[in-house]
């Protein structure tokens, strides 16, 4: 299944965004970001500000000795220093409840961006997965998860690359749009021509310039539409030029059930313009390079599951305690892995 348009909802509070405080003391994560340089405090560039970053380290969520598969020591005394500076919460104790908060607050602004596009929207989270990925995506998923009652999480493999392994596998694709305004019937052949013509003529530029094969290529014509008096419009697909020249009602029938499925209602009898013309053109990937690194078994390389006498903590007021840690590469296809029983959890005095 191909979609045209994916539904997205931002919110300010990735690995990089930072806390701070307002003027009676509030803690906010973002939207402001260190961004990748100089990034957390933790990465020794020099910064001063705490990002989410630098909260998952204190709180033992992110191994120091384990970023990037052991390529770059973070620096754990400068986010403990950063944290403390910004939130200006000289005592350790007020320093850990303001972590516990840094972190519920972020865990509150994505929870509210889930639900934007799950619950707002009638799709009940009960029957739904949670994709997580992003380098920083899958360590909040499953709070967020149990927050909302998604009760599946699915962190694809290499999450950190997701993005960029979608991009690498995504097909070539290339879109031009000439402006050609006018109401449907009343257009002038010669000049739908001259635009349809145009787009052809970018469209074999830039395949050639991009070393595609031309007999691979997909081109698909679409006109924006809408009735006179709207502001949004809908691409509707152009099979010929005298479609928007001649007899036009295959096109219009095409418009109004098209804008009926999106709005519930149609308007025949209403005037209809366009305001663009868009030439589409697509050419499949010749490799499976991709596919094939992404169905390939893992490796055993890696630790083997165990516990291991990392600290971390959910919340810092309950005090940091053993936590098991399993590294991923070595579980096979169907693992299960349970979790410590109450009794052997530690029972460290909170901080």
């Amino acid at each position: 299944m191909q979609l045209p348009v994916v539904d997205i909802v931002e919110v300010g509070a990735g690995g990089g965004s930072i806390a701070w405080c307002d003027a009676i003391g509030g803690l906010h994560v973002g939207p402001q970001s260190a961004g990748a340089d100089p990034g957390p405090a933790a990465y020794g560039k020099g910064s001063l500000d705490p990002v989410v970053t630098d909260a998952d380290l204190i709180l033992g969520r992110i191994n120091a000795d384990r970023f990037l598969n052991g390529a770059m020591k973070l620096d754990r005394a400068a986010a403990e220093r950063a944290g403390g500076t910004q939130a200006r919460r000289p005592a350790a104790a007020r320093r850990a409840r303001g972590r516990a908060r840094h972190r519920a607050d972020r865990r509150r602004r994505m929870s509210l961006a889930v639900r934007a596009v799950s619950i707002n929207k009638g799709v009940d989270p009960r029957s739904s997965a949670m994709i997580a990925f992003g380098g920083a995506g899958p360590l909040h998923a499953v709070a967020i998860a149990r927050e909302i009652f998604i009760p599946k999480v699915v962190v694809p493999k290499f999450p950190g690359t997701f993005s960029a392994l979608g991009m690498l596998m995504a097909p070539w694709r290339q879109d031009f749009v000439r402006t050609l305004y006018g109401l449907l019937g009343k257009l002038d052949a010669a000049q739908v021509e001259t635009v349809f013509d145009e787009l052809a003529s970018a469209a074999r530029r830039q395949v050639e310039r991009d070393g595609i094969d031309a007999g691979a290529v997909e081109s698909t014509f679409m006109a924006d539409l809408r009735y006179v008096g709207q502001e949004h419009t809908i691409s509707i697909p152009v099979a010929n030029v005298s479609l928007l020249t001649g007899d036009f009602e295959p096109l219009r029938k095409l418009f109004d059930a098209e804008h009926d499925q999106r709005y519930g209602q149609a308007a025949p009898d209403e005037r209809l313009e366009i305001v663009n013309v868009r030439l589409v053109i697509k050419a499949g990937r010749t490799d499976t390079l991709a596919e094939r690194w992404l169905s390939e078994a893992w490796g055993g390389g890696g630790a083997s599951p165990g516990r291991h006498p990392r600290q971390s903590s959910s919340a810092m007021r309950r005090g940091p305690r053993p936590t098991r840690v399993v590294w991923r590469p070595s579980l096979a296809a169907g693992a299960r892995i349970e979790g410590a029983p109450p009794s052997s959890r530690s029972r460290t005095p909170p901080r």
